[in-house]
């Protein structure tokens, strides 16, 4: 699971929202670092979003937060009609972007007579919401409050509230099985990834059947644990292009393809480009 951890004060603040209605076969624009985060809510139908290589089944009930720093879009149109909120928002302060790799070392400070203490806000990147239906009637009074005069304050109020209901989700997805096992999936991934991932595999070594895996996975990481692993894989291949002259093929097979021709169809649909290419550009 990954976590976009702010530190308190200041708090994030809303800067601009809205709603939009999409047909079946439309899809999300593509984006780069378009310097705010992105707070995608959607209440009808999906939109299958995909942000560096990862990608999110943002589904009915589910939201999703892009990062300022990156590129996203959509990796298919929608399957049918969808309705979704949308909410920029910003942070003056800290903030950073945990997985259960970098776990936080953050510790509150004792001393009682600081004039300001500092706290950490955690949100999910992406999550199913515990209460849709609140989060959907916050968002439809945060945009009438766009067009009021003299609302700003009580905008960041309510906006304030939104946060208080992603971080209680947070907690809860922390005591929740679903995550257990998603983390117990996640740790075998990383420590096996250069061997040949299978069902079966999966099933012997964790105990549960593989389409409970992926489920898990998938509420907790945003993908299944092939495309985990193949992250994993690519983000190693990438090390070795930009770091030695280890040929295309070899490199394949020394981070866990099976083959360099399915390496290679995985490399171009996370970055855009050959391994050559992305060789070549950061040599």
């Amino acid at each position: 699971m990954t976590v976009l951890q702010f530190l308190a004060p200041p708090l994030p603040h809303f800067t601009i929202g809205g709603e939009d209605r999409y047909p079946s076969g439309r899809k999300h624009l593509s984006r780069s670092k378009i310097g705010v985060f992105d707070l995608l809510f959607v209440t009808q139908g999906g939109l299958y979003m995909a942000e560096e290589d990862r990608e999110y089944d943002v589904t009915s009930g589910k939201a999703l937060i892009l990062r300022p720093d990156l590129q996203h879009h959509a990796y298919k149109p929608c399957t049918a009609d969808t309705h979704f909120y949308w909410l920029h928002f910003q942070t003056t302060g800290g903030w950073r972007e945990l997985s259960d790799e970098t776990p936080s070392d953050y510790r509150p400070p004792d001393d009682p007579y600081l004039p300001i203490a500092s706290f950490m806000i955690d949100l999910p990147r992406f999550c199913s919401l515990a209460n849709p239906a609140r989060m959907q009637a916050n968002f439809a009074r945060l945009l009438e409050m766009q067009t009021a005069a003299g609302a700003p304050w009580e905008q960041q109020i309510l906006f304030q509230e939104i946060v208080r209901e992603l971080n209680s989700r947070q907690r809860e997805l922390w005591n929740s099985p679903v995550y257990r096992v998603a983390e117990q999936t996640a740790l075998y991934l990383r420590q096996h990834y250069l061997a040949p991932i299978t069902n079966a595999a999966l099933k012997e070594r964790l105990h549960f059947h593989p389409a409970y895996l992926a489920r898990c996975m998938k509420q907790v990481y945003g993908c299944t644990p092939l495309a985990y692993v193949n992250g994993l894989r690519l983000r190693q291949a990438k090390s070795l292009l930009m770091r030695t002259d280890i040929p295309v093929h070899r490199i394949a097979t020394d981070v866990g393809f099976n083959s360099s021709t399915y390496f290679i169809r995985c490399f171009v649909q996370a970055e855009g480009m050959t391994p050559k290419s992305y060789r070549a550009l950061h040599r």
